[in-house]
């Protein structure tokens, strides 16, 4: 899949003020008010690959900006350097250097800057309620964030390191986004962070336990299709699908026998499939960890690490050697 790219430099802060409006705000255009300057420099670039936004946006303006909700996308700015603040009702959040800040998604907002430089990075709001279906389960009509500042310093440092790692990744040069694991498995990152990092009701909401028993049948259904199918994307709806029942149900019943979640069975199952291609590949063939790795969908070497020592009880470099 072709990533979308779009560049722009300029020192009319009109062109400039379209071309944000054109990205951000096509519909309900942002309303822009300056300071005279002259020539002041502009320049984005903006990266859309499959829902996954990314942008670095540099100027030299002092402007005010009036923008509308940010309706249908989750995500967030990071300021690098200049100075910024976003106003939201009675709500102000003042940025230094390293602050990371959600974009409003529920009612108008005002964002002042002045000779900034800003990280972006967002993704589709749907694909964000799938995830918390899937891994939280809770439902679209009871997933709502609120505030504009995560939960945490340490939530902050999460986003900040995710975003770097995200633009390196979209800037990349490559045939990784042919692997479409590799993408939904990027895409699903990018959620599960932003569910983890921004205060919602998926940290805080209680949930019922399904009703109804799953038939054994049923989640035999599930778990063969996990296992005939690992090498595909795959959400919740998928496996419930296949299994003849609900999402919820499904999630009621990894938990009850396996006690752990669909998507995490699937995890495992992907884990132990590269765990038999690191044991029969050849490094001296060309084979790396990377690359098996990606294979089977986890694009963050440092995670994939981490889930296979916690599996196998070794690096996944040292199975690849021996």
């Amino acid at each position: 899949m072709p990533i979308e790219t779009q560049k722009v430099a300029t020192t009319d802060p009109d062109a400039a003020f379209r071309a944000l409006n054109d990205i951000y705000a096509p519909e309900r255009p942002m309303s822009f008010s300056k300071t005279p300057q002259r020539a002041p420099h502009f320049e984005m670039t903006a990266n859309q690959i499959d829902g996954i936004h990314t942008a670095r946006i540099r100027h030299t303006l002092n402007a005010r900006c009036l923008t509308p909700p940010f309706e249908g996308v989750v995500g967030a700015g990071i300021l690098l350097s200049g100075r910024m603040q976003w106003t939201r009702g009675s709500e102000q959040l003042r940025f230094s250097a390293g602050t990371v800040g959600r974009f409003p998604m529920n009612e108008a907002w005002e964002a002042d800057a002045s000779g900034m430089d800003c990280a972006v990075l967002r993704v589709p709001l749907t694909s964000v309620e799938r995830v918390a279906e899937e891994y939280a389960g809770i439902t679209s009509a009871q997933l709502r964030f609120d505030g504009m500042s995560p939960v945490s310093e340490a939530a902050a440092v999460q986003w900040r390191d995710l975003t770097a790692y995200i633009h390196r990744t979209v800037s990349a040069p490559g045939d990784q986004w042919d692997n479409p694991l590799v993408l939904g498995q990027l895409a699903d990152l990018v959620c599960a962070t932003a569910l983890a990092v921004f205060p919602n009701t998926s940290l805080s909401i209680s949930h019922p336990t399904a009703p109804g028993e799953v038939a054994p049948a049923a989640l035999r259904r599930a778990v063969a299709f996990i296992e005939d199918h690992a090498d595909q994307p795959m959400t919740l709806s998928d496996i419930a699908g296949a299994a003849g029942t609900t999402g919820r149900a499904v999630q009621s019943a990894f938990r009850r026998h396996y006690d752990t979640t669909p998507m995490a069975y699937l995890r495992q199952v992907r884990l132990e499939r590269a765990h038999r291609d690191l044991q029969a590949a050849d490094p001296t063939a060309g084979a790396t960890v990377a690359g098996i790795a990606a294979r089977w969908g986890f694009t963050k070497a440092a995670r994939f690490t981490e889930f296979y020592r916690q599996s196998f009880g070794v690096s996944p470099s040292r199975t690849l050697r021996t």
